[in-house]
């Protein structure tokens, strides 16, 4: 298959194309709440390095400036509270994005890296150009992937990475500068979300098991690459800690991750009951002993509730923020320990319910961010929803979101069955390729079901991964079947 760049860059441009279209016909790019949250986070970032302006919305350092009132530095220290959460090189990356052509420069530039990376991920596959334009087609048609490419969250970068970390341990020959593309995308991925670190690894452990056991590459090459992919997926802890030192210098005082576990395994109830029975035999064991008396089953009600009495970390002060966050793994761990068996059931119920999540609505439906004052500020990188600010309606989703939900998931479900008679036929590249993806998908649902919930955007977000490897199949086997026919040298 010769390298013929022309071509190969027009038919990634129409991918980039398919992907978008139903995006535009949704009306919008979806913005999620926490979407408003990495804009901040990028704007102070940029604003600290004095290469943009300073809004006023960014704080400037808390514990070291005295001159600030307290009302502004109890606030600037709650928010240094929950920073950990966002991860910084996405909320510059949208921000810059965003600043530069709004939210749907974000969404085409998505689109663009979507379609370059399957196209090097089909090349790995020596799959031909008339199979990678069919496979972008189904994928705009029947797959979660345009909704992602379209969603203001790091969502899309996690399928992106399993990808790219495939492409990298199966190619038989690439350029430097595909191999620095995909690369960058795998770092990437890494270090804009912390689940995303496993995800790679869980890929690269798939392609590479699989490709020595059939002798895909030399071993000592494949074993090569693999050690090389753990380093790129070790950026995510390692950009983590760079940031939290980085921000404890300019801000003067630590960072720290709302207490996200601790939510959960309070939902799941093993945390509920040993925070009775700790707190019964010492009132000051944890934090978390002031509001032993709340419902505590939901964890978003517990985390982000600020208008009902059930609300816990959103209320609290800075302090007491704080002292959640410092407890959290000490309470956890005491939670494990207390009742095993409880803990596991609750995370095998999660994982099992998020692997059958097909819902798609909380990823399309930019209205319910218009409905909150505190987020219509988006509206700035969003040309043409300024109206929804009176009118939060005006920016539902265009599309039969249900509807969608269902094709898009019977779609999974049916690639999954194609997988797996597939898989029989396949060739060791592809079938390599395919178990990558699959283990990929299976790492998301175990880490997301466990450690957050069973929410459908953590299962979709990757869904299209089985829409990816059914096409995958079938287009390497109508490649090998026209192997010896004549085809134009711009499919190739």
């Amino acid at each position: 298959m010769r390298s013929n760049y022309p071509w190969r860059l027009a038919r990634i441009v129409l991918g980039a194309l398919m992907l978008l279209v139903m995006p535009m016909l949704n009306g919008m790019p979806t913005m999620f709440a926490d979407t408003r949250a990495y804009m901040s986070l990028g704007e102070a970032a940029i604003a600290q390095t004095g290469l943009g302006a300073k809004s006023k919305a960014v704080v400037e350092p808390t514990a070291s400036n005295v001159a600030l009132p307290d009302d502004v530095k109890e606030r600037a220290r709650r928010a240094l509270a929950s920073a950990g959460a966002r991860s910084p090189y996405f909320s510059v990356y949208i921000y810059v994005t965003a600043s530069l052509g709004g939210m749907w420069l974000v969404t085409c530039l998505q689109a663009l890296l979507t379609a370059a990376t399957i196209e090097l991920f089909y090349r790995a596959l020596r799959i031909g150009g008339a199979g990678y334009l069919a496979t972008l087609a189904a994928l705009s048609a029947v797959s979660t992937a345009p909704i992602f490419v379209s969603f203001m969250m790091p969502d899309i970068f996690a399928a992106l990475g399993a990808i790219a970390a495939t492409a990298l341990v199966l190619r038989s020959r690439s350029t430097w500068l595909e191999t620095t593309f995909l690369v960058a995308i795998t770092g990437f991925s890494a270090l804009v979300h912390s689940t995303h670190s496993v995800i790679i690894v869980a890929a690269a452990i798939g392609a590479t098991l699989i490709g020595a056991m059939y002798r895909v590459g030399a071993p000592r090459v494949m074993a090569m690459r693999f050690a090389a992919l753990i380093l790129v997926a070790a950026l995510g802890p390692l950009g983590t800690l760079v940031y939290g030192i980085t921000a404890k210098a300019a801000q003067g005082e630590e960072i720290h991750r709302p207490p996200f576990l601790t939510a959960r395994i309070l939902e799941d109830g093993p945390g509920r009951s040993f925070l009775a029975d700790a707190c019964r035999k010492d009132e000051n064991a944890f934090e978390l002993c002031k509001f032993r008396s709340l419902a505590l089953t939901d964890s978003q009600v517990f985390l982000w509730d600020k208008n009902t009495p059930e609300g816990v970390f959103a209320t609290a002060n800075a302090d007491g923020r704080i002292r959640l966050a410092r407890d959290e793994m000490r309470f956890v761990l005491g939670a494990l320990a207390y009742d095993p068996v409880g803990s596991a059931h609750a995370a095998i119920t999660n994982i099992g319910k998020l692997a059958i999540s097909t819902r798609v609505n909380d990823v399309t439906d930019t209205s319910a961010v218009y409905y909150d004052p505190a987020f219509r500020t988006l509206a700035t990188y969003a040309p043409g929803t300024q109206a929804c600010i009176t009118d939060p309606g005006l920016c539902a989703p265009r599309l039969p979101i249900r509807m969608l939900g269902v094709i898009t998931g019977v779609a999974a479900a049916v690639s999954i069955l194609v997988g797996l008679v597939g898989l029989l036929f396949a060739s060791t590249p592809v079938r390599a390729a395919v178990t990558s993806l699959w283990l990929a998908c299976a790492a998301n649902v175990v880490i997301c079901g466990a450690f957050s919930g069973p929410f459908a955007r953590y299962e979709t977000r990757m869904s299209w991964l089985f829409v990816l490897a059914a096409c995958a199949i079938v287009a390497s086997r109508l490649s090998r079947a026209s192997d010896n026919k004549v085809v134009p040298q711009q499919l190739l």
